[in-house]
């Protein structure tokens, strides 16, 4: 029997959340992620998890799932202590949304599955680095996540797994970015 871990699992219940007219494709990880040594020099890591394509609006998603209360992230002043850290929002992952946040038409953030209260929000790259660079702390919890605007996405259960209501969640998401490009022009 294949046990899947909890972070793949909601992974694959997002996916099937997706609605047929969207396009949804997830970046395979390389096979050297697989291999966590010391052994490797050079190991190419993904900016973010998948994409997602409903006209006129791309979303570059990296989806995260803790069972704890929070989630650790990279933040520059960490690193300089000389220790070896290990990030769940990783460098790589910040800049590669913020970089595709940069374009016109496309709305890239995270997507945070807290397991303890059953609660996913998509928190926007702009929201994810403000809160970043304003605190001194080493993670941020789901509290941290509302009061920098996360947005709370619409789920129910079915038996044991979750559908996530990702339709409300895109509608929304175009919307704002509409209006977003509009107040920018003005």
């Amino acid at each position: 029997m294949l046990i899947i871990n909890a972070g793949k699992d909601f992974e694959n219940q997002f996916k099937a959340s997706v609605p047929k007219e969207v396009y949804y494709q997830r970046i395979n990880d390389p096979a050297q992620s697989f291999n966590q040594n010391d052994l490797l020099r050079f190991s190419l890591q993904n900016p973010y998890d998948c994409f997602m394509f409903s006209y006129p609006v791309l979303f570059t998603l990296e989806l995260k799932s803790t069972q704890g209360t929070s989630l650790t992230f990279y933040k520059k002043d960490f690193v300089d202590d000389g220790k070896k850290h290990t990030f769940m929002v990783k460098k790589n992952q910040l800049e590669g949304l913020a970089k595709s946040n940069s374009y016109k038409g496309i709305v890239s953030g995270l997507v945070i599955n807290f397991r303890g209260t059953n609660h996913t929000y998509f928190l926007s790259i702009e929201q994810a680095n403000l809160l970043i660079n304003s605190t001194d702390k080493k993670s941020f919890n789901e509290q941290d996540v509302i009061n920098h605007n996360g947005y709370l996405i619409e789920q129910h259960i079915k038996k044991v797994k979750y559908n996530y209501n990702l339709q409300k969640f895109i509608e929304d998401q175009e919307n704002y970015l509409f209006l977003k490009e509009k107040y920018k022009h003005e």
